[in-house]
């Protein structure tokens, strides 16, 4: 941890000033201080906050200082970039549709998923798509504990679907983060003869050129699941929990399901 808090602020000091970074990053300034002073060590979505907002890696953090500079020396060029951490979350007209046409995709779901993060384990996320006026929309949570320091998770995010032939178009967001912008792209053709529906994920980090391509599987629940148990059932699992369907397993182990970067 001794690491970390000089690393920490040294990138601080490429900015205007730190108040500014625990402002434009929602954390509690005090609380910062105690992170940028080695007094404290961020619980594990602030980390992730952090990584994503000065473009670095978390466990680079623990390099001596000197490396950690030299490594991330480029980062001066963002010294006096415009910085935006607030996304406008837009939906065209293309998503205001008759919820009719996505009736049948309505309900909770599991989305399992591949994360770099957590090589060894698979994402799990509860989420519930429901109707509103004239407009399908969707809701999620992911909720668990960080396998190494068993530090808390939570992420949260929401987003709009659309059905075009025989595949739903979906636009969503994240929040602690103020991105990723997510496209997704669900085949909908087998809808009856699968236990699975699979999809193909494109998003990109609002601050960096980073694209990331990753597949993600739906596993419906049904309606009206009690948010209770959805809620257990999100979160980080090992890929070798029984909790993991084989079937799961096999299709996010293959080679098109791994998480890509470009």
């Amino acid at each position: 941890m001794t690491e970390f808090g000089e690393n920490l602020r040294w990138l601080c000091g490429l900015r205007k000033s730190v108040s500014l970074v625990a402002r434009e990053l929602g954390i509690n300034r005090q609380q910062f201080g105690r992170y940028v002073n080695n007094k404290s060590y961020p619980n594990t979505h602030n980390l992730i906050a952090i990584c994503d907002y000065f473009n670095v890696k978390a466990v680079d953090f623990e390099l001596p200082h000197s490396e950690f500079s030299q490594k991330y020396r480029k980062a001066v060029l963002f010294k006096h970039a415009p910085l935006q951490r607030t996304l406008t979350f837009p939906m065209d007209a293309y998503f205001r549709q008759s919820p009719r046409s996505l009736e049948r995709f309505r309900g909770d779901y599991l989305i399992h998923f591949n994360t770099k993060t957590w090589p060894n384990h698979y994402m799990i996320a509860f989420c519930r798509v429901f109707a509103r006026e004239d407009a399908t929309f969707l809701r999620y949570i992911i909720r668990g504990r960080e396998p190494l320091l068993g530090n808390r998770i939570l992420f949260k995010g929401g987003g709009q679907a659309a059905k075009f032939e025989h595949n739903v178009f979906i636009q969503s967001y994240s929040r602690p983060l103020a991105g990723p912008l997510v496209s997704e792209i669900i085949s909908i053709r087998d809808w009856k003869h699968t236990e699975v529906l699979q999809s193909r994920m494109m998003s990109a980090h609002i601050d960096t050129n980073e694209i990331l391509y990753k597949a993600r599987l739906w596993r419906r629940l049904g309606i009206g699941t009690d948010l209770r148990e959805g809620l257990k059932a999100s979160g980080l699992v090992r890929k070798t929990s029984p909790r993991v369907s084989t079937l799961i397993r096999d299709i996010l182990d293959g080679p098109d399901f791994q998480v890509r970067t470009v």
